[in-house]
């Protein structure tokens, strides 16, 4: 699971997700939606293993693009 927030505190889990144990680097990814326009977010990786040995990703952050400008319905004439 990924764990995030907009503070190295998180706050936010996705989903756990089991797979399958390898040998090989594999990536992994997750969709989050819901996260406020214009904002940074940190996120890290979290695997806990079959022992139940949990290890931690580096802190990552990205930033949120801004809002899409609404657009103005069209207004109908009375003629």
């Amino acid at each position: 699971q990924f764990q995030y927030g907009t503070s190295q505190f998180y706050g936010s889990n996705t989903p756990t997700a089991n797979e399958q144990p390898g040998l090989v680097s594999e990536p992994v990814s997750a969709v989050v939606t819901g996260l406020a326009p214009n904002a940074t977010y940190h996120y890290r990786l979290v695997v806990t293993d079959t022992l139940g040995t949990t290890r931690y990703g580096l802190d990552q952050s990205l930033r949120t693009p801004p809002a899409s400008p609404s657009r103005p319905r069209p207004q109908s004439r009375r003629g």
